[in-house]
């Protein structure tokens, strides 16, 4: 029955899991072209596992796109 409950549990936990990863990738993206076009940048990528090989933590914007987005969540 434990391992009944623990698998209800981790599908449950996936679906509300997968339900806030919608929510906020619209608003994730919005950010990023938000702070794309104030930096002039003509591109950003996705940073992925084995998709990038090398990047230089120089032009990562993943801190100032969270620092933004939980600004903007605590404005609310």
């Amino acid at each position: 029955m434990r391992e009944r409950d623990a698998r209800d549990n981790n599908e449950e936990f996936n679906i509300k899991r997968k339900q806030v990863l919608v929510d906020l990738f619209p608003k994730i993206i919005k950010m990023v072209q938000t702070i794309g076009k104030e930096k002039g940048y003509t591109l950003i990528l996705r940073k992925e596992p084995n998709i990038l090989l090398f990047t230089d933590d120089q032009v990562d914007i993943t801190q100032e796109v969270i620092a933004r987005l939980n600004s903007e969540n605590s404005a609310k």
